[in-house]
């Protein structure tokens, strides 16, 4: 994606690290010690290879502990020999020239492979993961997939620098381990509970399926779940419900609805149209296409049309049998394409969030038409700002719902907010004061006199 900021997409950052983790291996304050000695045997090596420069270079020993006793100084002694004898660490002159060469110094071993490996592996894992839960979040359609991805790197990069000023590695590794783990694991949490059963990750079911794909390679066969059509597939499952209908046939209708094959379609339509916000959705059958509309603010929306196609083996397109599923799930005939058709049945995106969606089924002259009302069984708003009222429309309404007496009456056209604004209205008025009535199709909130 063009504005795609997956962290793992910064080529500087893990440059950034490796580059920290070779000249910062243990701690900062030791680490910089060894590099301004490195400096010092530098510009020692320079000045005993300017003060003697018959010695061979072959022959230099670099001394990082305490400087033997200076020889006593003759006549022939130059003054940048004598201002070169005070710095530590001091150069064997025979030495001095490997060390201008290769710029090492000392007996080596100041880096640990296995903790430089470490460090660079977990980061590298990091990177994976970082790709994943941007993708994963791009694919669910995720509004803060930006701004999870800022602090992701944000959290691994200060406190990946921070842990490098702790002294002892083994103390700094553990947190170094957290920043990473802790991030993804709270994310998993929250995108598990939003995923049908088949996809949620770091699960027993999950890690019992990677490992049979790991040993498969290996010619292990490990058996695992099969999981039904229905069980795959968006973020929504269906509920049967009737009036004076008993759950024996409430059961088998769900089944025989399962087992259909627009069943999976259906949920996929239904997801859709809750993931853009829709009131409803239209389907129009006609012999040569379906046009699908979603009712979203009370303006309806056509989709790009699709046009019936008959595969192979089958005696109806795909959104027929998306037709038949649906009217298997609220109980009616699905055969009968011209009678009016009533029912309802609901969809759960998770145990929280359902909906209790109308279907409506008419014939028309081309065909049929279909709607699926949806009616959240929990409005979603609760205060007037979530209604949009400005600041001084919501004085004004408070005025009129808290005055001493009189009688305030909401209406509106069906589908246009009516449920909604009378909870949130009844929220904010007095309660011990206020009566509310329902009249007809209209909703009236007046006061006790």
């Amino acid at each position: 994606m063009k504005n795609s900021i997956s962290p793992s997409k910064f080529l500087l950052v893990p440059l950034m690290f490796v580059l920290i983790a070779v000249l910062w291996p243990n701690t900062a304050s030791a680490q910089l010690r060894t590099i301004i000695n490195l400096l010092s045997a530098q510009r020692a090596a320079k000045a005993v290879l300017s003060a003697n420069p018959q010695m061979q270079a072959n022959n230099v020993f670099v001394q990082t502990s305490s400087p033997p006793a200076a020889p006593a100084q003759n006549a022939t002694s130059t003054p940048s020999h004598a201002a070169a004898s005070p710095v530590a660490p001091t150069v064997s002159p025979s030495r001095a020239g490997d060390v201008l060469v290769t710029g090492w110094w000392g007996p080596g071993g100041y880096f640990s492979a296995i903790k430089l490996s470490l460090f660079i592996l977990f980061f590298f894992i990091w990177v994976y993961y970082a790709s994943w839960m941007n993708c994963d979040m791009e694919r669910l359609k995720n509004p803060n997939r930006q701004t999870l991805n800022l602090v992701y790197l944000l959290v691994f990069f200060l406190g990946g620098l921070g842990s490098l000023f702790i002294p002892i590695f083994w103390a700094a590794f553990p947190v170094y381990v957290l920043l990473w783990l802790v991030p993804v694991l709270v994310y998993t949490l929250k995108r598990n509970a939003l995923v049908p059963p088949h996809e949620k990750v770091m699960t027993g079911e999950h890690l019992h399926f990677l490992f049979a794909k790991l040993m498969l390679k290996f010619g292990v066969k490990i058996k695992i779940k099969q999981r039904q059509k229905y069980e795959t597939g968006p973020a929504i499952e269906f509920e049967t419900i009737g009036k004076d209908v008993d759950p024996q046939t409430l059961q088998g209708r769900l089944i025989l609805a399962r087992n259909s094959d627009g069943y999976n379609d259906l949920r996929q339509h239904v997801y859709d149209a809750l993931l853009s916000r829709a009131d409803a959705i239209m389907f129009d059958f006609t012999p040569e296409r379906t046009v699908i509309r979603h009712q979203v603010d009370g303006v309806w929306l056509e989709l790009p049309p699709i046009p019936r196609v008959i595969e192979k083996g089958k005696t109806m397109d795909s959104m027929e049998e998306v037709l038949v599923a649906a009217k298997i799930l609220v109980g009616v005939n699905p055969n009968d394409r011209r009678s009016r058709q009533v029912g309802t049945f609901i969809a759960k995106r998770t145990k929280k969030i359902k909906y209790e969606v109308g279907f409506t089924s008419q014939g028309t002259q081309t065909g049929e038409a279909v709607v699926l009302q949806f009616n959240a069984a929990k409005v979603p708003f609760q205060t007037l700002e979530d209604l949009g009222c400005r600041p001084e429309q919501k004085d004004k309404l408070l005025s009129l719902l808290n005055a001493p007496q009189g009688l305030l009456v909401v209406s509106a056209m069906p589908g246009n907010g009516l449920r909604s604004s009378m909870n949130v209205f009844i929220r904010n008025a007095d309660r011990f004061t206020t009566r509310c009535g329902q009249c007809g199709r209209f909703g009236a909130a007046h006061r006790a006199d």
